[in-house]
This record gives structure tokens, C-alpha cells and sequence, in this order.
């Protein structure tokens, strides 16, 4: 027999299994009793309040007009600025720091202006506007509220309830409203703002530069006053050229000079790797040419397009040729006229050169004067002639040689007369050893080359003369460089003290002197009884001609060059010597 005391279970533990389901079914049928008791008076009248819209529209109408209400609304609306504002706060500032200096300036009184003139606004607040959303869905509902223009901090922004509370700075709404680059956006913000810019602000706006905005930032390359191309016979050399002035830098390849046009024209300093990237790519596809380079006076355009290659023509006008060909086209219309009257109708377009020496007398006399004295011994109208395929950059298989007494004027004549109208850099004054020298680099860009106290006395000497003027082209020698062939595109003209600085075949016809016997001083002295106004001073003199340079270019750009003058010289000029 078992001595284990046996212990007994309690009432709980014993009936929990069938207590606890009898219990919640009683429940469950006590709740239904009550309830079906409680509702049956009222289904009716829930019923009826879905179907009669007059029981709650008139509730809604005391309620607008309860100021109590109206205050909880415009609470309601500024807890939905707030809470937007707190939620992309710092989001918003990373996208706007620089930005920020500049779109604060703007006030509020002009943002409220500006937002009547560009937007549809629904309520105007103390410090927030409610505007129509012009980034709705087609068939969206446009609440009141669903977009706001506020102030925090001085500091103009926009949220869209629409949008998740999305945030906005000036710049950006205005520039997904417009559809427009932030580059774009931002220049015309600034410009209806009326906003001054310091050094800093361009700065800033400088950073502010995205991806989207690479589209825009090629439009604003200067295409204008610089032409940028790739040297086709230097595949690796990337060139930008002034227009204007001629002046140009090489890079060493496309990446190299788009930088520089993005950095230094631009202002994109702070331009990323990806966008620079991206930049590089549409430079080269909208800006970038190949084009071979060539020397070429008097063309009208900088690039050329030929009809297999395009030419980019390193020759600049000087400063003074614009107004001279205006002048000329001036002088063919109006003063020319007089003097052709008796001329067929085609042939009015002009100058005969018989008629020119009378032109020049009555329009520029002075220079009249001057073209007497160093033409002293030699052929006026040939000489006319000469200066008329200089005008034209004609190129003329003759030297003329002027032979003088020291203080003739004759260098006079090249400084302040030939460089006038031809651009200076390319005027080469040299003497017979640069000449004579096998490296021409100089030749390449020459328009007129002065021979300046030569000796040519050698017959190798006479060689090489007349083979740089009887040639239409020439052979350019540069150290380091293999040599290589261009059309000649320079004149002639030798300035000498010495009686014979060529020994040559009597009758050459490539060689016209000029001699002059009277030093420039004597014959101002002269002209001072003609013309009192002189004092016999050479430096009035010299201004009297200055003043007469574009009148003077301007008739000799209209003469009719004399063909039989072109391409020989005057055989009764070497009689002189």
C-alpha cells in the first residue's frame, strides 16, 4: 500500500476547458441584445442623412462662417507648411546653398508682385501665398492650398502639397513652370528682380550648374568673336581664335580646350567630373570643327567651308579696314558719281585710273602732295595702280625700287600709309640676308614685304628675287618642320639709299624704280608758300596726311586697275638709272 499523500486539484484548474467558451458565447449574445435595442430608432435617420444633402451642406455653411473655424483652418494650412518645411529642411538647404545669398535679396512685397503678374493666386497671407499648382495632373482637383509661397528665415520658398510636400527654390519652380535650363531660369530671375550681382554671387552661381544645364551652357559658348577647331594637319592640336584680332591658343586635344572654354569663358568653376565629361561631348559635336589652316587677305569670313573641307583663314583686317570699305562703298554711291557722268552705266562702278590722280588732288590733297614726292623720278599712275592691287591684295609679279637721298620720306610712306590699311603684323620689313635665308617662316603670314637697305649685287641674289616675285607660289622652311607649298600671298616693294642695290639685265620686266632727289623737308619748305598752315613743320605735315588716310584708301579702293600695269613693269622708269 501506497503511503503518498494525494493532493487536491482546485475548482479552476478542474473546469477552465468548458468555462472559458460558455462564457464568451453569453457574451456575444448579451452585446447583440443591447445593440439591436439601442439602433433600431436611428437607422432611419443614418439612412437619410446619406441621401438629403441639404442636412450637412447647411452645417458646412455656418461652419465658414464661424471665425473660430477659420482660424482652426489657416492653422491646419500653416502646421502643413511647417511640418514640409521641418521634414526637407536639410534636403532643400544642400540644393540651394548657392543660390540662397542671391534669391534672398529678393523681398517680399516684390515676390507678392511677381506672383500677381505670373501666377494665379487663390489667398494672399501675411507671410504666404496660396497659388493655383501648375504641376497638376490633367483632372486633378486644385485645392486652395494645394501649393504656397512663403518666407523662412528671408529666404523665399515653395511647397507642393500635391507632391508629397515637395520643396521648391524661386529658381527651380520657375524653371519646371517654363520648362527652361536652371541656367536660363536663373538669369531671368535675376533679371526680373533686378538683382545686383558681386564678384561672390557669380561665384555662386557658377556652382549651381547641373547636368541639365550642359544644353543650355553650349548655346552661351562664344561662337561670335572666337572660332574653336581641331588643325587638320596637326590632328592632336586644338585651337581657339580671335576673330577680332587673330590672336589664338593651341591645347593639346579637345578635352584641354573644352575645359578652358567651360572654366575661363563660362565661369563653370566648380564644374564635376560627369558634367565636364558631358560638355566635352557636346563641344565637340556642336562646336568643335576640323579645318585646316590657310592665309588668305581680303576674305570675307574666318571659316571657310569649301566643298570638301573647311579653311580657317588666320589673316585679320587691320583696325582701320572695316571703316575703309564702308567709306569706299560711300564713295562709289555718292561722290564718284560726278566724276563718271559720261561713263556707260557698267562701267560707273569704277575709278578710271586716269581720273584717279584728279580725285585724290581734290579730296586729299596733302596726300596729292606726298604722292609727288616719292614718286619724284617715276610713274605716277603706275604707282597709283601698284597701291590699287595692294587694296585689292592682288598680288603683282614686280618689285618696285625706290632710290633715294636720306630723309626722302620713303619710310614715312610705309608707317603711315601701307600699315593703315594693311594690318601691321603682316607687314615684314626685312633686308637682303633674312631674304636670302633657306627659313621663311614669315612668309607664311605676309601681306607686303618691305626690302629695307638690301644688297642684291650677287647674281644668286637676283635668283632668289626673281623667283619670290615671278612665283605664284612659294616654299615655307621652318626649323624642325618638313617644308611645304602655299599660294604667294605678299607684294613687294624695296626702300634703298644706294644707286644700284640690284645688278640686273637692262629691260627686266619684274623691276620699276622710282628716284628720289629732294628730301622731304625741302619740299615742305615749298609747299609752305602753298600752304601757309604747314609753318614748315614736317609733324604738321604728317598729321595733314593722317587725317587724309581714309578719304585716300577709299578712292583707291574704287580704281579700275590697268591690266597692262599688273604684270610688267614701266619700261621708262629703268631708263632713269
Amino acid at each position: 500500500m501506497d503511503n503518498e499523500l494525494i493532493v487536491e486539484k482546485s475548482w479552476w484548474k478542474r473546469n477552465w476547458k468548458w468555462f472559458l467558451p460558455t462564457f464568451f458565447v453569453v457574451f456575444l449574445l448579451l452585446f447583440g441584445v443591447i445593440l439591436s435595442s439601442s439602433i433600431d430608432g436611428n437607422v432611419t435617420d443614418i439612412a437619410q442623412a446619406y441621401s438629403d444633402n441639404s442636412l450637412y451642406e447647411k452645417a458646412i455653411e455656418k461652419a465658414k462662417t464661424n471665425e473660430r473655424v477659420i482660424d482652426v483652418e489657416e492653422i491646419h494650412r500653416k502646421s502643413l507648411i511647417d511640418s514640409a518645411s521641418s521634414k526637407t529642411d536639410r534636403e532643400y538647404e544642400d540644393l540651394a546653398k548657392y543660390r540662397k545669398p542671391i534669391i534672398s535679396k529678393i523681398d517680399w512685397d516684390d515676390l507678392v508682385n511677381f506672383a500677381r503678374e505670373n501666377l494665379h493666386i487663390h489667398t494672399e497671407g501675411k507671410h504666404n501665398l496660396y497659388i493655383s499648382n501648375p504641376f497638376k495632373a490633367d483632372g486633378e482637383e486644385d485645392k486652395n492650398y494645394s501649393m504656397a509661397i512663403y518666407y523662412n528665415g528671408g529666404y523665399p520658398k515653395i511647397v507642393d502639397f500635391l507632391n508629397e510636400n515637395k520643396h521648391y527654390d524661386l529658381v527651380t519652380f520657375w524653371q519646371l513652370k517654363n520648362k527652361i535650363s536652371s541656367v536660363e531660369a536663373f538669369n531671368q530671375i535675376i533679371s526680373i528682380f533686378n538683382l545686383e550681382l558681386d564678384i561672390r554671387d557669380q561665384n555662386n552661381i557658377s556652382k549651381n550648374i547641373t547636368l541639365d544645364d550642359v544644353d543650355q551652357l553650349i548655346t552661351q559658348v562664344n561662337t561670335t568673336d572666337f572660332i574653336y577647331y581641331r588643325n587638320a594637319q596637326k590632328r592632336n592640336t586644338c585651337i581657339v581664335r580671335n576673330k577680332l584680332n587673330g590672336e589664338s591658343y593651341a591645347f593639346d586635344g579637345p578635352k584641354m580646350l573644352s575645359d578652358h572654354v567651360l572654366v575661363y569663358q563660362l565661369k563653370a568653376k566648380n564644374a564635376n567630373k560627369e558634367l565636364r565629361e558631358l560638355f566635352r561631348y557636346k563641344f565637340e559635336e556642336q562646336i568643335l570643327v576640323d579645318a585646316f589652316e590657310e592665309f588668305i587677305p581680303g576674305a570675307e569670313a574666318t571659316l571657310i567651308n569649301s566643298e570638301f573641307f573647311k579653311i580657317v583663314n588666320m589673316w585679320v583686317p587691320g583696325k582701320n579696314y572695316e571703316n575703309i570699305l564702308l567709306r569706299a562703298e560711300e564713295f562709289r554711291k555718292d561722290f564718284l558719281v560726278e566724276y563718271m557722268e559720261e561713263l556707260p552705266d557698267d562701267a560707273k562702278n569704277t575709278l578710271p585710273l586716269d581720273r584717279a590722280l584728279s580725285v585724290i588732288k581734290e579730296r586729299t590733297p596733302f596726300m596729292y602732295y606726298y604722292l609727288h614726292q616719292i614718286t619724284q623720278k617715276g610713274n605716277m599712275n603706275y604707282f597709283i595702280n601698284w597701291l590699287g592691287c595692294v587694296s585689292q591684295f592682288k598680288i603683282m609679279p614686280v618689285l618696285p625700287v625706290f632710290t633715294s637721298v636720306q630723309g626722302s620720306g620713303k619710310n614715312l610712306f610705309v608707317d603711315e600709309v601701307l600699315n593703315y590699311f594693311l594690318n601691321g603684323e603682316y607687314v615684314n620689313v626685312i633686308n637682303s640676308d633674312k631674304i636670302m635665308n633657306n627659313f621663311n617662316s614669315f612668309m607664311q603670314t605676309s601681306s607686303l614685304i618691305v626690302l629695307d637697305e638690301g644688297d642684291f649685287s650677287k647674281s644668286k641674289d637676283i635668283d632668289q628675287l626673281k623667283m619670290l616675285t615671278g612665283n605664284k607660289t612659294i616654299q615655307i622652311e621652318k626649323k624642325g618642320v618638313d617644308s611645304y607649298k602655299q599660294n604667294k600671298t605678299f607684294n613687294f616693294i624695296m626702300l634703298t639709299n644706294g644707286e644700284k642695290p640690284i645688278n640686273h639685265d637692262y629691260g627686266d620686266r619684274r623691276i620699276t624704280y622710282f628716284r628720289l632727289d629732294k628730301d622731304l623737308v625741302e619740299t615742305i619748305n615749298f609747299l609752305t608758300k602753298k600752304e601757309p598752315e604747314l609753318k614748315n613743320d614736317i609733324e604738321i605735315f604728317i598729321e595733314k596726311i593722317r587725317s587724309e588716310q581714309e578719304d585716300f584708301w577709299a578712292i583707291i579702293r574704287n580704281i579700275e586697275l590697268h591690266k597692262p600695269y599688273i604684270n610688267k613693269n614701266d619700261k621708262n622708269n629703268q631708263k632713269q638709272q
